[in-house]
């Protein structure tokens, strides 16, 4: 799964640091972004059958999933702040515009 090139910023090490802060709340926001239950499965099942795999890897796998659905030259920002804000992770949302700055460069694909 790639997502080089994106232009929201949106890359794997703000994806990676999303994953980590979600902190347990982190299943209603897969299903407000759409990633399906047979996809969340799937990821599961892969990342914590890997040797360090935890539920980081998890979470760090769906986000990804998730980017890697949504058209390549359309921003996901306010979709991942929406989703966020509804799913009590207003800090995050908050916070998003931020850590786009912060993580804009590294880790793009």
């Amino acid at each position: 799964m790639t997502i080089a090139g994106r232009k929201d910023g949106l890359n794997k090490a703000l994806l990676r640091h999303l994953a980590i802060e979600l902190g347990d709340n982190w299943e209603e926001l897969v299903k407000l972004l759409g990633v399906s239950k047979m996809q969340l499965n799937t990821i599961k099942k892969t990342a914590l059958n890997s040797e360090n795999g935890g539920l980081d890897d998890v979470k760090f796998g769906v986000l990804v999933k998730w980017i890697t659905q949504q058209p390549r030259g359309e921003s996901q920002v306010k979709k991942l702040q929406e989703a966020l804000e509804e799913t009590g992770h207003q800090a995050l949302a908050d916070g998003l515009a931020s850590m786009i700055q912060r993580f804009r460069g590294g880790g793009s694909e």
